[in-house]
């Protein structure tokens, strides 16, 4: 995972804190959670995770809520294929809700297939959701962001101006509150 991926996980976290806090709720938060049960990683030799899992409970049920960060993968669609091939072993669970956000440094054509696989899932009646990531960011910055040393990251973000740098932590803090309606169709 790039940097641009890892700081975004965590500041998405951070929101889903302070989105829940004030409702008394403390989510927990999984980074680089896996996705297949352990017996399916085995048979197929592969462990696949999602960027970020928050979980917590919302009037007495459970929420789920999976979140895949797609900055700039060559094949949008496989992350949302490693969850359909997770539900072969089971069913989603009630308040379990999958969420990709989709950056628009995707080439256009792939990021269109990704989300019309997503919707297929969705046709299908599986709880999974497209959203845009960091719309508030060019595919420039994102490219400019996305490195894989964190000192790099730090030094590009650092460089830019203060109100861009609120504005991604505020896209971030949307993304966490429709994740939050996804998952249990209130605010």
């Amino acid at each position: 995972m790039g940097q641009l991926a890892r700081w975004s996980a965590q500041v998405l976290g951070e929101a889903f804190i302070e989105h829940l806090g004030p409702r008394g709720l403390v989510p927990t938060l999984r980074y680089e959670a896996d996705v297949f049960p352990r017996s399916l990683c085995e048979e197929i030799g592969y462990s696949p995770a999602a960027d970020l899992l928050v979980e917590y409970t919302w009037d007495g049920s459970e929420v789920h809520a999976w979140i895949e960060l797609e900055v700039s993968r060559a094949d949008p669609v496989a992350n949302p294929a490693k969850f359909l091939v997770a539900f072969s072993e089971r069913s989603p669970q009630p308040g379990e809700v999958f969420v990709f956000a989709i950056s628009r440094a995707i080439q256009r054509g792939r990021a269109a297939l990704c989300r019309r696989f997503v919707q297929m899932m969705r046709d299908r009646g599986f709880p999974v959701y497209a959203e845009d990531f960091l719309p508030s960011a060019t595919e420039h910055l994102i490219t400019r962001l996305n490195v894989r040393s964190r000192e790099e990251f730090e030094q590009a973000l650092a460089t830019e101006p203060e109100n861009l740098r609120r504005a991604l932590r505020e896209d971030l803090r949307s993304l966490a509150r429709r994740v939050h309606q996804y998952a249990t169709g209130r605010d």
